[in-house]
């Protein structure tokens, strides 16, 4: 979390990429991680936020710049309490093909 950071937040965390290319296209698939950290009523402010990204993300229609957005899809999500006691964390995980334009 970056310190002194105001609650509720969302950080873009860890990616990865791999080839998705096929017979005559140029592709890649993109693993995108979302964190979300909040401290009141619990899970429940966590779980708002996130519900909030996936209505946003989830099968979006987005420009990527050189490339065409086959789909964004959702994963997976979880959230859990951290260490301190006091702070929510959700991990939300989305998967985007896209080709190149």
């Amino acid at each position: 979390m970056p310190q002194g950071a105001a609650f509720p937040y969302v950080t873009i965390g860890e990616s990865t990429a791999r080839d998705w290319g096929a017979a005559g296209v140029s592709g890649i698939e993109t693993t995108l991680v979302m964190h979300v950290w909040g401290r009141q009523r619990g899970h429940k402010e966590v779980k708002q936020i996130m519900a909030e990204i996936h209505r946003i993300l989830h099968d979006a229609d987005l420009t990527v710049p050189g490339h065409v957005l086959v789909w964004l899809r959702y994963e997976f999500s979880q959230t859990s309490l951290d260490s301190d006691g006091a702070t929510y964390h959700g991990i939300a995980r989305y998967n985007a093909l896209t080709n190149q334009a």
